[in-house]
């Protein structure tokens, strides 16, 4: 229903307009940046957190990221979740004034600030290789449907949280009351913890070290003891798994590339009897139903626009051993 301001969370690089620090994107395929005012599809108060810290780094004087002196300022990540935001500098080996920190903390709403040392030149990674928190919290805390969730600027959450309500009852009418359910590429545990009651026991694989910390934490303190989380290869844990375990249902919810020809064996070669796969790339999708069809049919798909305003969609598949 919501077509704008649905998007909870922002990672913009900052660029120069004459003198002035701006944040704005890249023209596809070029080095050609160019400033964006305004964004209609951020949620409002991310919008206006993002204009009020570059208002405050402004009247520091800090400058876009330069990588012959690495230092500068590279990329604004912000995260909204239950009118609490998480925001995170990527920088070069600069040392942020006290004062800019702590006129960022004063802005209503942002209860975390960290930032991020990124000198690497050529990388898609967002974030750098040293994280350092600049305030007391640490964690962004919210409500996950009953359970108290940690998220950290390096964890992924949906972007679009109405809609991620909704993908999340989708999933849970599908997988029913199974023994074992186990999640694959889980992140902070959205998907394991919003199916806490239909199933005796729920384990979930994240490669990404600092998701992984926060499901776990996130299980502890909720009191969820028959869920939990491992940090390891998706496709190298499912495997050993699947050949120690009678898996009910496997839960994928994969980056844009999908699943690698690695899960896909494993996945094959498993006795797993339904799979509930989670994708936002229709083609990816396609390539790999047409390999899991050797072996599963594929029931149904549901389409979900998670992502208004751009050719982007989400859909659930069910898909049930032959």
């Amino acid at each position: 229903e919501q077509i704008l301001h649905y998007r909870n969370a922002c990672k913009i690089p900052f660029g120069m307009k004459g003198k002035k620090l701006v944040t704005g994107m890249y023209q596809p395929n070029s080095n050609y940046f160019t400033p964006i005012e305004t964004c209609i599809i951020h949620d409002e108060q991310l919008e206006r957190i993002r204009m009020e810290i570059l208002d405050i780094l402004n009247d520091f004087h800090y400058k876009a990221y330069d990588s012959s002196t690495k230092k500068g300022f590279r990329t604004l990540a912000i995260r909204i979740l239950d009118h609490h935001a998480q925001v995170t500098l990527v920088t070069g080996e600069d040392v942020i004034d006290e004062a800019c920190i702590q006129r960022i903390l004063d802005i209503p709403n942002v209860i975390s600030l960290w930032q991020s040392i990124h000198t690497q030149k050529k990388t898609v990674e967002i974030f750098g290789h040293k994280m350092i928190s600049l305030s007391e919290k640490r964690f962004l805390d919210f409500d996950l449907k009953g359970v108290r969730v940690k998220i950290s600027p390096r964890s992924f959450f949906q972007l679009n949280t109405k809609q991620a309500d909704r993908l999340y009852e989708i999933v849970k009418e599908e997988v029913g009351n199974v023994n074992l359910l186990v999640e694959a590429y889980s992140g902070i545990g959205g998907i394991s913890f919003t199916l806490r009651d239909n199933a005796k026991e729920i384990i979930g694989i994240e490669s990404i070290k600092d998701a992984v910390v926060n499901a776990n934490m996130s299980a502890k303190e909720n009191h969820l003891d028959h869920i939990h989380f491992i940090c390891d290869d998706a496709a190298y844990k499912l495997e050993y798994l699947s050949k120690h375990n009678d898996i009910d249902v496997l839960v994928v919810d994969p980056p844009r590339s999908g699943l690698d020809e690695n899960m896909l064996n494993v996945i094959l070669k498993s006795r797993i009897k339904k799979i509930i796969y989670i994708s936002c790339n229709p083609a990816t999708l396609g390539k790999n139903l047409a390999v899991l069809k050797k072996k599963y049919q594929v029931n149904k798909v549901i389409p979900l626009d998670m992502f208004p305003q751009t050719p982007a969609v989400e859909s659930v598949s069910v898909i049930i051993r032959k």
